[in-house]
């Protein structure tokens, strides 16, 4: 990676929450892309893709999550959304902070919503929420889990934080919302070999301490709440039928279910809301972090070439 060019700030929201945020911003802007990353990460792992985006013209903005990365301060933080019972929803609105501040920055440039992982459930509940919000979207790593498994998450979240607190960490739970990830992959390296093929991306990622955290079940029950809703025909429904959609992922992404079943309950969703323009990319040999596989560069440039299209 060549020195960085990013500029680092805080974003105040209006419920005290203070958001890491950052920006590359090239001397000419084309287009604006706002990044979403995903669960138990934070958003410093998309730099590089944010400077290779930047080269060609495109300004980057991104931040780390409620819960996340340097905004959270505390670790007792880590992994949790807010003390009130609307965290995830919190957590889409706060999108809508970023999407203000880059149209009064930018407000004749296209803005694209990228979102990976948990932060495409969040880009998809915001399309619904915020139909008019942004000009495009790229939807990567994604999947609707069976409607059982998600709801018996869901259930044993809400009831082990009556039981337990909101704060309380359940290596229960983390199994049951993480622990099949590695499932389909024969004699995995590590835990977390389904990210990448990339042995240095995973040893990164372990050795990363705002990595692969262990949640707390407001955090589990808030984004399975999410996903729960975000399943819904009504949901997708909400879509603005004009709005371009790029999804991406790579072919064996474990979060796409078997034989991409839950990936295809995603495409299907938006095939039946009328989607006008809906575009799918398939990566044969990628897992769940196409952004940090081998090979990575056809995804920044198919990415780009949407942006800018």
């Amino acid at each position: 990676m060549n020195k960085l060019s990013v500029k680092v700030f805080k974003t105040n929201i209006n419920d005290g929450a203070v958001l890491s945020s950052y920006k590359f911003i090239p001397s000419k802007v084309k287009a604006v892309f706002l990044i979403l990353h995903g669960s138990i990460e934070h958003a410093k792992r998309y730099f590089d893709f944010a400077q290779f985006l930047e080269k060609a013209g495109i300004a980057v903005y991104t931040f780390d999550q409620r819960g996340h990365g340097t905004t959270a301060v505390k670790e007792e933080d880590v992994a949790y959304f807010s003390d009130k019972d609307d965290g995830w929803y919190r957590s889409v609105d706060d999108v809508q902070v970023f999407v203000d501040m880059i149209r009064k920055a930018h407000p004749d440039k296209k803005l694209v919503l990228f979102g990976h992982s948990m932060g495409s459930f969040l880009l998809r509940n915001y399309i619904a929420k915020y139909p008019k919000g942004v000009d495009k979207a790229v939807i990567c790593g994604t999947g609707d889990a069976a409607a059982g498994l998600v709801s018996f998450g869901l259930m044993l979240s809400k009831m082990t934080v009556k039981l337990r607190g909101r704060r309380y960490r359940s290596k229960l739970i983390q199994k049951l919302v993480y622990g099949t990830l590695n499932d389909r992959l024969k004699n995995p390296r590590t835990a977390y070999d389904f990210i990448s093929h990339d042995e240095n991306v995973v040893d990164a990622y372990i050795d990363d301490n705002r990595c692969g955290n262990l949640v707390t079940c407001e955090y589990a029950r808030e984004m399975l709440s999410g996903l729960t809703y975000i399943g819904k025909k009504k949901t997708y429904d909400m879509v603005n039928k004009d709005l371009p959609i790029l999804i991406v992922a790579g072919a064996q992404d474990p979060l796409a279910g078997k034989d991409m079943a839950d990936l295809n309950k995603v495409i299907d969703g938006y095939k039946s809301a009328k989607i006008k323009d809906l575009n799918v990319k398939i990566y044969s040999d990628m897992r769940h972090e196409i952004l940090n596989e081998i090979g990575k560069e056809k995804v920044y440039t198919d990415i780009k070439d949407f942006i800018l299209a």
